[in-house]
């Protein structure tokens, strides 16, 4: 890497520290770009040489924090068992890293859908979950006759719907039951059939 380009990722980087930083300490809404500079030790135009907007650095700092992130990993969610037992895990890591990150993974959900957002990385929580819907249909425990990635986009929405919920009603029930509630209303249809419809 040539020193203007490493000059550039190390002032990049400190913009991300700081804004993140100041994002979890007092919140997105009351972080300014002034204090995002003030803080990073760099000159407030040069902010927007690297970001358009405090989102912008919000999907770049996040997109780094789950990269560095071992817990999903740990968390074996893609061990061969059946779909409901992936989706749990899966459902259970994710709402333990939200509620780690209320507002941010919030916002974060938000800008990635509004943007068309994917993060095609094997240990993300796109890779995660895709990997999930393929080998569901692979396995004949979900439908093929739609596209995984439709089936995929369409569990991505109903995450990001149960976050919204769990925030505005002040986190006041578990997030995870709320969202392993949609995902199976999803997967067996809210009309009731003789056959039943359950994902065991």
């Amino acid at each position: 890497m040539r020193m203007r380009e490493k000059q550039k990722e190390l002032v990049r980087s400190a913009l991300i520290q700081a804004g993140m930083k100041l994002y979890e300490t007092q919140g997105f809404a009351k972080t300014t770009v002034d204090q995002i500079t003030t803080t990073s030790g760099v000159a407030k135009g040069t902010f927007y040489n690297y970001f358009d907007t405090k989102e912008d650095l919000l999907v770049a700092g996040m997109a780094i924090m789950q990269a560095q992130d071992t817990s999903l990993a740990s968390a074996r969610v893609l061990q061969p068992d059946t779909l409901t037992e992936k989706l749990d895990r899966f459902i259970d890591w994710s709402a333990s890293w939200i509620q780690a990150h209320p507002e941010l993974a919030f916002i974060w959900s938000l800008e990635r859908l509004r943007r068309g957002l994917e993060d095609h990385s094997p240990n993300s929580f796109d890779g995660q979950l895709r990997a999930i819907v393929v080998s569901g249909q692979q396995n004949g425990e979900l439908r093929q006759d739609r596209p995984a990635e439709q089936l995929f986009l369409e569990m991505t929405a109903l995450f990001v719907f149960a976050i919204a919920c769990w925030v505005h009603h002040e986190r006041q029930y578990e997030l995870a039951a709320a969202i392993k509630d949609s995902i199976r209303t999803y997967l067996t249809g809210a009309i009731p059939s003789k056959s039943g419809g359950d994902l065991e």
